[in-house]
């Protein structure tokens, strides 16, 4: 937007606002009865008052009072014009308070929009226990699994995977700090072999999460020698984590999935973790708004729950993770080989990259 654009949009709201002045102020001399009567209500000189009246009077190109007696009197044109915007500003103070209410009280409509496999995060649960704190709150939940524009579709808050955020004017507030860890289930366990290093991994069918796949160069796996990279190209690529953790399940082949999404199915016997002692470097999942200002209260009141949720959440996951991922302690690797060390420099490229596509800022 140009200059001149800018200075024109900016004349015309004073204008306006000046106007809606003297429309207030033309208001309270009519329930007055007097200019001085108004100036005392109003805390302002009767100069102004007079002014603010003479402006309405130009504009209009008509008389609205009846001068020369010692009350003021509306003409016919002051009387129609008093009706008119009487209820004009009515209207107006009435939408004011309404909006102000919506601001302090949870109410309305509260849009969110997450990738699918936040469905495995208990995520209902939370939107339930949420709404039994706030019923005034009528939440639309939209599961997505491709790019969506925060503003520009409306919605109100998003959770997201902070690495694919886009925006640069959108404040994160991080809920989760995840790792992905290579699962199979037994049957193919059974079928191809238990890899006990992950050198061993690239004889595997490899299936992966093609926006992931897309947004990194090659899963990095850490562990107790150092990091690896997971050089083999995917065998399949699926377009949700529910379809991952499926082709999975079947025996399709070994995947990387988050650690707390594993742990329910680990606990079913529906899947191992291989190589426990390794995992990626961790996911971090946020909560994202648009800005921090004039927040409605069913946003702010929203992300509170959420972010105070996932601390509960956190606190007990990390517990059981321990259980469930701990490797035996008489397990050791069969096969010993070098690691594939990055140096410095390479490393921070590469955490680099993940920065350099979440530009949001981290609350």
């Amino acid at each position: 937007m140009s200059d001149r654009c800018r200075c024109d949009r900016s004349l015309r709201l004073e204008i306006l606002v000046d106007q809606l002045e003297s429309i207030r102020t033309f208001l309270e001399v009519v329930r007055s009865g007097s200019v001085a009567g108004a100036a005392m209500k109003l805390a302002v000189s009767s100069v102004v008052l007079g002014r603010h009246v003479k402006a309405l009077e130009t504009q209009l190109g008509a008389q609205l009072f009846s001068r020369g007696t010692r009350c003021l009197s509306l003409t016919e044109v002051g009387q129609a014009y008093f009706e008119r915007v009487l209820k004009i500003v009515n209207d107006l103070d009435e939408c004011e308070r309404s909006l102000a209410s919506l601001a302090q009280q949870p109410a309305g409509n509260l849009r969110i929009v997450a990738p699918s496999f936040f469905s495995y995060r208990h995520l209902a649960t939370y939107l339930h226990q949420y709404n039994c704190l706030y019923p005034r709150v009528r939440i639309a939940l939209d599961l997505v699994d491709q790019p969506f524009d925060l503003i520009n579709d409306g919605y109100d808050v998003a959770l997201v995977d902070t690495a694919t955020l886009a925006s640069t004017s959108a404040i994160a507030r991080r809920l989760w700090d995840d790792r992905l860890v290579a699962c199979a289930s037994p049957a193919y366990l059974d079928r191809c072999g238990t890899p006990t290093h992950p050198r061993q991994l690239a004889s595997h069918t490899y299936i992966a999460m093609a926006a992931r796949h897309a947004a990194t160069d090659a899963p990095l796996l850490d562990g107790p020698e150092g990091r690896f990279e997971l050089e083999q190209k995917p065998a399949m690529l699926v377009d949700n984590l529910d379809a991952l953790v499926q082709m999975i399940r079947v025996g399709a082949g070994m995947g990387l999935v988050p650690r707390a999404i594993a742990q329910e199915a680990i606990a079913q016997g529906a899947l191992n973790v291989v190589l426990p002692d390794y995992a990626t470097q961790p996911v971090s999942i946020s909560v994202v708004y648009p800005s921090r200002e004039h927040l409605p209260a069913k946003v702010r009141t929203f992300i509170d729950f959420l972010v105070e949720s996932a601390q509960n959440m956190n606190g007990k996951a990390s517990s059981v993770a321990l259980k469930c991922l701990a490797p035996s302690s008489h397990e050791k690797p069969a096969l010993r080989v070098t690691p594939r060390r990055f140096s410095d420099g390479q490393h921070a490229m590469v955490s680099g990259k993940f920065r350099s596509q979440s530009p949001a800022q981290i609350a």
